[in-house]
């Protein structure tokens, strides 16, 4: 391998020994035999390895998904679990103070002798509800008690005696026992069950009729107060127009109540927004118990709704929130008319008053002057005046309250579809970042494609113009190496020749020279016993120190040896065998013996591309 050809090895190394190997063959060419064949039962070993480890990562990647989720779920529930205390810390300081008021009211009821009788029965019915529960008790609880220590007793005795005795005479009892009291339970369920249901629909039919005494009321005072009516004016046109000015107020907050009831016709249609009573009390009171100061209120509220409720839909929550915020707007302006009505009324009926004691005064002053009668009408007028000015200021007031209140609604209701806008916002483009993901990775795997379809061409052309050139120089070689034993068979056979005649010239000569002796030449050149045995044994050693197999390439201590093995070695252990200093380094990196010219190779001329 000349020092080119290591180069190109170097800069082409894969992170793998297998790849590395089958770098080298591509580089020196097809059907080289200076290396071993692929052990693909290794290959495959290798890939399996890879791939377990690969699934151990993908299994560690989910079980840390799981557990985020699982941390996730877990810091929601916490946050539950804080609001619900705070809730529940807030009702508990409510009922206290209920049940303070109450007590308060009960003592000033029970000292009223008016009250004295319904404070006897409430007392007998505490009394009755008492024994009640004390009968309830000793009938339904204690036996169960009791049967609990019944078997309790029964192991005992059974874990005292042996197995072969008969245990029925003393289970039975037992099983008679319990059997009674499931019926008895049973039958105490359902009593109860439909007792509650009976208490439910009591409390529950005064709740609905309790819109009607409101509506019934809200018009009982309506008309001429009868306090107006009995006051004597001194002026028949002032007490007209004072009159007439009360059924004005109660025509304009009839009108307005109308109004506003036809504007809220729609949600008015069903009490409960379509929902049932329990689905909606539960979105109440985790309604109340998330405050709209609080950050995350909506998150919060959704996931709540979605583990208490899990029938109902995202869209079915928002439109039932809309109804509900509508219907309490509805029942607060409606209050809010009532009692504006209730006070407007009050204060026309003071002013009245106040006029009244104007016009008595001012008409005694006539009466005991009669000149200023006309006085007294200028008076009238003011008055009337007065009155005209205080109904527009009236009349403007209540339409800059309704004008707030409607804004207040528009701000409700705009802060509202920015939540569920945001919302819808945040989920958008969660999923258009998922799709560019795909995307991008779908672009990714097809660019790799085509540039690995490219590479594998660019290889193939190359390799298919080396195998033609190294075609060539193999011929070429061929040639050369049949001339190079062509003369040295004549070389050969010009030795022999020559040894030939010397012989034949050295044979003339002894001829001249010969001695007419017998004599026995191949006697002293025979062995010896001693001598034959000694090299029969060598051979026979050296025949066993030999290697079964011929070796053309390079061996493994050849191979370890070599100073660019040792340094490329030592980069990939440290990691930095494709980084531009490796390939500096191994640039200056030179063998033990340097590479012969005739093995030079022509791949990485200039004049080529390179791989």
């Amino acid at each position: 391998m000349s020092g080119r050809d290591f180069k190109a090895f170097v800069a082409s190394a894969r992170s793998s020994d297998e790849d590395t190997l089958a770098k080298k063959i591509l580089l020196l060419g097809q059907g080289s035999m200076k290396y071993k064949p692929v052990n693909y039962e290794k290959l495959l070993q290798i890939t399996e390895r890879k791939k377990n480890n690969a699934n151990r990562e993908l299994q560690k990647l989910s079980e840390f998904k799981k557990k985020k989720l699982e941390h996730k779920d877990r810091n929601l529930l916490q946050k539950h679990q804080r609001f619900w205390v705070e809730y529940y810390h807030h009702l508990e300081k409510e009922r206290k103070r209920l049940q303070i008021e109450v007590e308060i009211a009960w003592s000033d009821v029970s000292k009223n002798s008016a009250f004295a009788n319904y404070s006897k029965e409430t007392e007998e019915l505490k009394t009755e509800s008492a024994k009640s529960i004390k009968e309830f008790k000793d009938d339904y609880i204690s036996p169960i008690y009791h049967l609990n220590a019944n078997v309790k007793h029964c192991i005992e005795k059974l874990s005292n005696q042996s197995d072969n005795l008969n245990h029925s005479d003393l289970l039975e009892p037992l099983r008679k026992e319990l059997i009674r009291i499931k019926l008895q339970a049973k039958e105490t369920s359902q009593s109860l069950q439909h007792e509650q249901e009976m208490i439910q629909l009591e409390l529950k039919m005064p709740s609905e009729s309790a819109e009607a005494p409101d509506v019934k009321n809200q018009y009982s005072d309506i008309g001429i107060p009868e306090e107006a009516m009995l006051m004597e004016w001194p002026n028949k046109s002032l007490k007209e127009a004072i009159l007439q000015e009360f059924l004005s107020l109660d025509n304009q907050y009839k009108e307005r109540l109308n109004q506003l009831k036809e504007q809220h016709q729609q949600i008015l249609k069903s009490r409960l927004g379509d929902w049932s009573e329990e689905n909606h009390l539960q979105f109440v009171m985790l309604r109340e118990q998330y405050p709209t100061t609080m950050r995350n209120r909506r998150k919060l509220l959704l996931d709540r709704i979605k583990r208490q409720l899990p029938t109902i839909s995202v869209l079915e929550f928002d439109k039932h929130e809309r109804w509900w915020i509508e219907y309490n707007w509805y029942h607060e302006r409606r209050t809010e008319l009532l009692h504006s009505w209730s006070r407007s009324r009050n204060e026309l009926l003071i002013k009245s008053k106040a006029l009244l004691a104007d016009a008595w005064s001012n008409n005694e002053v006539i009466k005991a002057k009669e000149v200023a009668i006309r006085q007294q009408e200028r008076l009238c007028q003011e008055l009337h005046q007065k009155v005209t000015i205080w109904r527009e200021q009236k009349l403007e007031l209540l339409k800059l309250e309704e004008e707030m209140a409607t804004k207040l609604r528009e701000n409700e209701a705009a802060k509202l579809a920015a939540e569920v806008e945001q919302e819808q916002r945040k989920r958008l483009a969660a999923k258009d970042k998922v799709t560019a993901y795909k995307k991008d990775l779908e672009k990714k795997r097809r660019e790799q494609e085509e540039a690995d379809k490219m590479r594998l061409t660019e290889l193939r052309k190359i390799l298919a113009e080396q195998a033609v050139k190294d075609k060539a120089r193999i011929e070429y070689r061929k040639e050369e190496h049949r001339k190079k034993i062509e003369d040295r068979r004549l070389a050969k056979e010009e030795v022999i020749r020559q040894e030939i005649e010397k012989e034949a010239r050295l044979d003339r000569l002894r001829q001249k020279v010969e001695v007419h002796v017998e004599n026995d030449p191949l006697r002293l050149l025979q062995p010896t016993e001693a001598y034959n045995a000694k090299t029969a044994y060598a051979q026979q050693e050296s025949e066993l120190q030999d290697p079964i197999f011929s070796v053309y390439g390079y061996t493994d201590d050849k191979i370890l040896s070599d100073p660019r093995y040792k340094v490329e070695a030592a980069l990939r252990t440290a990691g930095l065998l494709k980084s531009d200093y490796a390939r500096m380094v191994l640039s200056t990196v030179t063998p033990l013996q340097p590479p012969r010219p005739d093995q030079e190779t022509t791949m990485f001329h200039p004049s080529f591309k390179s791989i």
